[in-house]
């Protein structure tokens, strides 16, 4: 059938053929071309694969625009394209079609068929009926079209004439899947998605002919198996794009109630645009449900109360959070800050990323006397702020009630440290300093003074006045006088706390060489004094 369609198309290009030019061309009976077309009544009884006879056909017609014929009007050569299907089973040679001449050449001058698909063999042609024949089985998708040329030839195989062209075009058949670009997909959406929310777009080609059915694809969603439980997870899929939206419940799509995280859905892709005569492919898409930060981050209790010693440094309390979100992410991890109980600034909350355990640190140190309790206000959040419709729990604060602890500290000395110089030879009793004493603790404290550290025994101090005198005299050449001539002494000032508390203070002395008269004596000759 295909054939003889070709074949009336090649009759009816010659019927009724207006002039190509508007200068009129002189035809073989004297007429102009301008005037009535040439009209050729085609064999009523003309099978499909006959020959259009040679007398049938004006000898001068040129070559047809747009018409798919060739027409020489010196080697009487017309050809139309030719069509194949791919994959044909044979037998071999299959004959395809024929070309066909105008007016009678002469009996020497035979067909010919030339091109590189004519030279490997591919296509072959009857020299003296001009029918053509294809040898093998075509690949539309290695070579979608062949261009030849057909010529007449004589006995020496010298053209006679002009060759025209034959372009051979292999039809399409659905001899190939369509394939997706990869063999399993991972695609996620978050917990709590609206219905719709897009997944993932999948991507699928066909290399069969874009312009047939053959490569129109559509995918649809392979329903699962009763074994596996979707129940509160479904996804569609757009047949065209390739879309995956989910099409769960908001409220079901909870990644902290689902059993599993990750949902597996098969994915169908079949050219002929999904007809039951298309071939398809399949591929594995697994869709991972995200966290979302759905749950603040929440104490253990809403109250603490601890003791803390004045003046004690470091970690002092800790403090467990739980989150609901998934462990380890940003929707889980809690920051700690103190609002409200701190104006010095003495508190820090560090939490450990990996256990979210918040720890409260003193990082400056507290005074009984000045601050004797504190109440924190703290709060713990997540790095993400938490969606509307989760916030508000009362457990993500609590108050830390502080007792400082009154430690007996010791006294305060002043002053701390005294460089004296003195001349060596004092007598005992000399007034040397006074010292005073203040206890930081509140209440009514006694401090006493003693000596602390005194290698040569020459300082005394009164125990309630603080009074430091010399008790014996002052010499330089002391072993207890250091190489810089000092000598060092160390006042005590302790209170009677339990246990009592000692404060210190330093007195360094410089003892002075006193100038001394030596004997009289004579030197070189003279009286004199000599100072020693």
């Amino acid at each position: 059938m295909f054939r003889g369609f070709i074949r009336f198309l090649l009759l009816a290009a010659f019927v009724q053929v207006p002039c190509l030019s508007d200068t009129p061309v002189p035809c073989a009976d004297g007429a102009s071309c301008s005037e009535e077309p040439i009209t050729v009544e085609p064999e009523a009884e003309a099978g499909v694969d006959d020959v259009v006879e040679a007398s049938t056909l004006p000898s001068h017609r040129p070559w047809l625009p747009d018409s798919g014929v060739f027409v020489h009007s010196d080697n009487m050569i017309f050809a139309s394209d030719m069509f194949v299907s791919e994959n044909l089973r044979g037998p071999f040679p299959y004959r395809i079609g024929q070309v066909g001449l105008m007016g009678t050449p002469e009996e020497t001058v035979r067909f010919t068929l030339e091109g590189e698909a004519a030279d490997q063999g591919i296509f072959k042609m009857d020299w003296h009926t001009g029918e053509v024949f294809v040898t093998q089985p075509l690949d539309r998708e290695k070579t979608p079209l062949f261009q030849l040329t057909v010529a007449l030839v004589d006995p020496s195989d010298r053209h006679v004439g002009d060759p025209a062209p034959l372009v051979v075009r292999v039809i399409d058949q659905n001899d190939n899947r369509p394939l997706f670009s990869q063999p399993s997909f991972q695609g996620q959406v978050p917990e709590h998605a609206p219905v719709g929310e897009e997944v993932l777009q999948l991507s699928a080609y066909d290399i069969d002919d874009p312009a047939l059915g053959n490569a129109e694809l559509r995918y649809q969603l392979i329903p699962p198996t009763a074994a596996f439980d979707v129940s509160h997870v479904t996804f569609d899929i757009d047949p065209v794009t390739g879309i995956i939206i989910t099409t769960s419940n908001p409220r079901m799509l909870d990644r902290e109630g689902l059993e599993n995280l990750q949902h597996e859905v098969v994915v169908r892709v079949s050219d002929m645009a999904g007809g039951d005569a298309g071939l398809f492919n399949t591929a594995t898409v697994t869709v991972t449900i995200t966290d979302i930060n759905d749950h603040p981050p929440e104490f253990e209790h809403r109250d603490y109360e601890l003791s803390i010693p004045e003046g004690n440094l470091g970690p002092v309390l800790n403090l467990s959070i739980s989150d609901g979100d998934e462990v380890g992410g940003e929707n889980w991890l809690a920051v700690v800050k103190v609002l409200k109980g701190d104006p010095g600034s003495n508190f820090e909350v560090i939490t450990d990323p990996t256990t979210n355990q918040a720890t409260v640190f003193v990082v400056k140190p507290l005074d009984y006397e000045t601050n004797p309790a504190f109440q924190l206000l703290i709060r713990a959040d997540n790095p993400e702020p938490v969606i509307p419709e989760a916030s508000g729990s009362q457990r993500s604060s609590a108050i830390l009630s502080i007792q400082v602890l009154d430690i007996n500290e010791e006294p305060v000395v002043i002053p701390f440290h005294t460089v004296l110089s003195k001349p060596e030879g004092l007598p005992a009793g000399d007034r040397l300093l006074s010292l005073n004493a203040t206890d930081p603790d509140s209440g009514d404290q006694m401090v006493r003074f003693s000596v602390g550290h005194d290698p040569a025994g020459w300082i005394a101090v009164d125990a309630k006045s603080g009074v430091v005198t010399t008790k014996a005299m002052l010499d330089r050449d002391s072993p207890d006088v250091d190489e810089d001539s000092i000598y060092t002494v160390t006042i005590l000032a302790t209170d009677d706390g339990s246990p009592p508390a000692t404060g210190t203070a330093t007195l360094q002395l410089e003892p002075l060489r006193r100038e001394r008269q030596c004997p009289l004596c004579i030197t070189h000759g003279h009286l004199g004094l000599r100072r020693c």
